[in-house]
């Protein structure tokens, strides 16, 4: 059974960066093209959701492949999709710190070799007076609002007969999604390939 990666490039002082959104077909078939562009849209509409907590000199751009992966994350295919749409272009102009963002973490229900396997991306950077107090925590509104977008994305991937997937390179495989939270700290990314 196949899965699908999206690729987003983050560009910016200090990037390039990479985020990935994986998904596979919730009959464990394959997923349909206007389902894979509907997907695609959602996505880019998750990151012009949060455009206002990245800094104006940072853009990202939605890759116009899909990748269709093994479950072994071997490529198989590459699909075209119409919904990449232009770079999403930050609109936050205030000070901010190149390592610093918010942290989301996925959880699955699989336990492979006695740990739970989970995932995590990152927004980095954002914004350090509207995504964070003053000690360094997540301010509430932003917890809502990259909280209330990831479960707007989680919901348009499941309307289009996909569940999203972790795939994990130590184990070359994928897992599905089950939940998700966004922590409630400053989170560090050390290099680009977090």
């Amino acid at each position: 059974m196949s899965f699908y990666r999206y690729t987003a490039t983050w560009s910016g002082p200090g990037g390039p960066g990479r985020s990935h959104l994986d998904v596979r077909d919730a009959g464990g078939g394959f997923i349909l093209p206007v389902d894979l562009n509907d997907i695609g849209a959602a996505w880019r509409a998750y990151f012009a959701t949060l455009a206002g907590y990245l800094p104006n000199e940072w853009s990202i751009a939605l890759s116009a492949e899909v990748s269709q992966l093994s479950d072994a994350g071997v490529l198989e295919d590459l699909i075209n999709i119409t919904t990449a749409g232009s770079s999403v272009v930050g609109t936050y102009s205030g000070t901010w710190a190149g390592a610093v963002g918010v942290l989301t973490r996925f959880v699955t229900d699989d336990v492979v070799g006695g740990n739970r396997v989970r995932g995590k991306t990152f927004f980095v950077p954002a914004g350090s007076t509207v995504a964070f107090d003053t000690d360094g925590t997540v301010n509430s509104t932003a917890l809502s609002d990259f909280l209330g977008a990831r479960i707007t994305l989680h919901n348009a991937v499941a309307a289009n007969n996909a569940v999203p997937v972790v795939f994990s390179q130590t184990h070359n495989n994928k897992y599905d999604i089950t939940g998700f939270n966004i922590a409630d700290r400053s989170a560090v990314l050390r290099s680009r390939r977090d």
